[in-house]
């Protein structure tokens, strides 16, 4: 029995949660923000490299989880015979990548309160 106009399924609903923020912060929030910090030279964008680099390499990740397209390219091709050892080599990098991230005072984020998030697409990527 299908389900009536207007309503969601659970999965509907997790996989737009999830998708929300994903798609929030994606390549051209990175290149708003490398705009403001570069061209413009906002005061408040200065020093925001790192948080650029990071909003890249998840827009990434979710392209790369979420690749379907067999004529796709990049990050958005499928992960099929042809490109495996490349995407496995992209995923073990990000992996480390989000390992080595750590906060102000220099604690690695995959062992501080707010780790979750962290072990999760670390888990995702491996």
């Amino acid at each position: 029995m299908s389900q009536p106009q207007g309503e969601s399924t659970p999965q509907t609903y997790y996989t737009r949660r999830l998708l929300s923020p994903a798609q929030t912060l994606g390549n051209s929030v990175a290149d708003a923000i490398d705009f403001l910090r570069v061209e413009e030279g906002h005061p408040d964008f200065q020093g925001s490299e790192k948080t650029t680099e990071f909003i890249r390499k998840l827009d990434t990740l979710f392209d790369m989880c979420n690749s379907k397209n067999p004529i796709a390219r990049y990050s958005k091709s499928r992960i099929d015979e042809s490109n495996l050892e490349q995407k496995i080599e992209q995923f073990h990098n990000f992996s480390n990548y989000l390992k080595e991230l750590t906060d102000v005072e220099g604690q690695p984020l995959v062992l501080g309160r707010r780790k979750t998030p962290f072990l999760g697409f670390m888990m995702t990527a491996m």
